[in-house]
């Protein structure tokens, strides 16, 4: 037997903790995120919008020089061999870019 519940119904039942819809944001959109001023800070890889504001790692928008805000695809690519690190982030959104179409 299978239930099948619409979005509305989710949100209800999990609350705003839980479910967060996602949002398409464009490269000037996302430079909004930087991790100033309180706000939280985003970064995207390989199309992905991650929110990386409660990783103690990235204390006021920045890691190891690297900005919130931006596409960070090349260089995490540049330290990482998986996106495996990644999964423990919240995905906030998707990138809404040619490149990721």
């Amino acid at each position: 037997m299978s239930i099948y519940l619409d979005i509305e119904t989710i949100k209800e039942l999990l609350g705003d903790k839980y479910y967060r819809e996602q949002k398409q944001l464009t490269l000037d959109e996302l430079k909004n995120f930087d991790g100033s001023g309180g706000k939280p800070a985003y970064v995207a890889v390989e199309g992905i919008v991650y929110d990386v504001s409660v990783q103690p790692a990235w204390g006021g928008g920045s890691h190891f020089g690297l900005i919130a805000g931006k596409d960070l695809t090349q260089q995490f690519k540049g330290c990482h061999s998986s996106t495996q690190i990644l999964s423990s982030l919240p995905k906030v959104g998707i990138l809404k870019t040619e490149r990721w179409r």
